[in-house]
Order: C-alpha cells, then structure tokens, then sequence
C-alpha cells in the first residue's frame, strides 16, 4: 500500500492535532509536517515532498489565497485542501486553485472521500510509471 505524505497548516492547538489525528486514522496517509502559516507552509513544501496539503481556515484568509496559488506554482501537481467555513471561501477557494474545498460542517465524512480519491490518483500514477 502506497503511502500519502501530509503536511497541515493550522494554528498550533488542539484543533491542529485532531486535524492530524483524522488524517492519520487512514492508514495509508502519514502527516509529516505541522505548519502554524503560509510562510513556514511554502518553506516546508520546497524543502519536502508532500501530496498534499490540508489547509485550515483558523489562518488568515488572505493568507490561504495567497498560500493556494504559491503551492501551485511551486508544485503544481499538489493536492490542496482547504477547510472552509463559508460559501463565500468555498467559492474564492476553488477559484484559486485548491482541489477540494471542504465545509467544517462535515469534514470528517468528506475528508474521507477526499482521500481516498487523492489514493486512488496517486496509486494510478504510480501504475503508468
């Protein structure tokens, strides 16, 4: 079983372990990195090699625009996910390039979907190399 590499960006806490405690409840994703902002977020992507990335809306919103089209650039073949917690972010979000854009309302049921589907790209890509 290939493995996903994770990497968060959230304010540091508990909202950020349970985060990483919900990513690593699937075991074919392992979290590598913890990021508390877009800055360390950026540094951390360039000098890692994550799949993706699970951004939270506890930081700044012009923060994760900015940080979304950055990853982008950098890689462009990252996945990013953005929790969100309006319909407003939810539409800026996906016009920025995320991935997928998930409501707090229901981000443990969906967060699963998610990676599974990010799985099943990855284990694709991995079959035609």
């Amino acid at each position: 079983m290939q493995t996903l590499h994770a990497m968060i960006v959230s304010l540091p806490g508990t909202w950020q372990k349970m985060l990483q405690q919900n990513l690593e409840d699937h075991p074919f994703v392992e979290v590598d990195n913890l990021a508390s902002g877009a800055l360390s977020a950026l540094a951390l992507v360039k000098n890692q090699n994550p799949d993706f990335v699970l951004i939270d809306s506890s930081i700044a919103f012009d923060d994760v625009d900015v940080l979304v089209q950055n990853l982008k650039e950098i890689k462009p073949d990252i996945q990013v996910i953005v929790l969100v917690d309006t319909s407003y972010m939810l539409k800026r979000i996906r016009r920025k390039g995320a991935d997928y854009a998930i409501s707090l309302c229901n981000y443990e049921e969906a967060i699963g979907e998610v990676l599974q589907k990010i799985y099943k790209k990855f284990e694709n890509v991995a079959k035609t190399n």
